[in-house]
């Protein structure tokens, strides 16, 4: 009877695959006939898309602003990406969880051209672990370290909603990322375009002022951080100055970068000039990267793909005027893999390395422009 018993608990395991099995076919079937049936007209996405622009409270989250290599860069948000892709249509975005123990987990993340029959995607690993300034009573931690503030934090497990939350931010950020690989880029140009006119035309400094200080005050970032920033007090915030808050607004709320990434130099509005945590541990930060070696290119072997991409990747680095400046280059690699601080190109993964030479490669063309 006990065989019998494990031999259907067997064939109904095995039954539940297959059907499974069966209506993923099924759907990707059925999005494929349908994306055929109804191709996308890019004048109309066009369109759907230069209008989304025209909406001040759209145009405000349309663009993110983050610092690299001692310079700014922006881009369009995960929420300008998510509008664009909904407006160009036949685009399919999957999430699959590959592999989940008790410390890690594993998520395929992928982008599908229905009518082109192009795809992008790649794998996130998740540690399933968060960041807490204070425990609670009886928790212990998994470990510590100080952050950019300066302040002692504690590693701690993960809740599954907190881990969702974690894999949710890091899915929408390589949907953006491949996502707008399938928009023609002279509409995202445009796009953007419209959107920043949109804003300078919506803006009334004294009315936005408190606006935007209420909000970066939620993320913790205080009126004095602002002025800190803009090396002027609050009062003097001008139509560029918010626009230019609002950016880097977006980049921390979607998590492409943190306030004390844009700190360099602290000045205190009460006149007084001194250099405060988050300046003091970013010079220190930046002198430490001076100092730590770059990865010299390894030779290419046919039976070593990471060497091959880390070579193309110190090509790269040279043509973009980097082989001098090391921390600048140290800069760029971390802001493109945020998870391999700490790493040299050697440590990485072939995925993480493809990333970086394919963002590397993306600023070259744009520079080549």
């Amino acid at each position: 009877m006990e065989e019998n018993r494990q031999m259907q608990t067997t064939n109904g395991t095995e039954l539940a695959a297959t059907a499974s099995a069966a209506m993923a076919k099924a759907e990707i079937e059925s999005a494929y006939i349908m994306a055929m049936k109804r191709p996308r007209n890019w004048m109309n996405v066009r369109a759907q898309i230069l209008a989304a622009c025209e909406r001040p409270v759209f145009a405000e989250k349309a663009e993110y602003q983050k610092p690299m290599g001692g310079s700014k860069i922006s881009g369009p948000s995960i929420r300008f990406a998510e509008t664009v892709i909904q407006a160009a249509g036949n685009i399919k975005t999957s999430a699959t969880v590959i592999y989940d123990d008790e410390n890690i987990r594993k998520v395929h993340v992928q982008v599908i051209d229905l009518e082109n029959n192009i795809s992008y995607g790649k794998e996130i690993t998740l540690q399933k672990t968060v960041e807490r300034k204070q425990l609670k009573q009886g928790q212990e931690p998994l470990s510590t370290r100080l952050n950019s503030y300066g302040q002692m934090v504690y590693v701690v497990p993960a809740t599954e909603d907190e881990l969702l939350v974690k894999q949710a931010a890091q899915e929408s950020k390589i949907i953006r990322t491949c996502g707008l690989r399938m928009i023609p880029q002279d509409i995202v140009e445009e796009a953007m375009e419209v959107a920043r006119a949109t804003r300078k035309k919506n803006i009334d400094p004294k009315a936005e002022t408190n606006k935007i200080l209420d909000a970066f005050s939620k993320l913790g970032v205080k009126p004095s951080d602002i002025s800190s920033y803009l090396k002027k007090p609050t009062e003097q915030i001008m139509a560029a100055d918010i626009d230019d808050l609002r950016q880097i607004y977006t980049a921390i709320k979607d998590g492409d970068a943190r306030w004390a990434d844009f700190l360099e130099d602290a000045e205190i509005v009460d006149g007084s000039v001194k250099e405060d945590a988050n300046a003091k541990l970013a010079r220190l930060k930046k002198e430490s990267d001076a100092k730590k070696p770059v990865d010299k290119p390894t030779k290419t072997t046919d039976t070593d793909p990471k060497a091959a991409v880390i070579a193309n990747i110190h090509g790269l680095r040279d043509k973009l005027g980097m082989k001098d400046k090391p921390t600048v280059f140290v800069a760029t690699v971390k802001a493109i893999e945020p998870a391999i601080v700490g790493k040299t190109l050697n440590d990485m993964t072939v995925e993480q390395l493809e990333n970086i030479a394919s963002m590397l490669a993306e600023m070259l063309e744009k520079k080549g422009k």
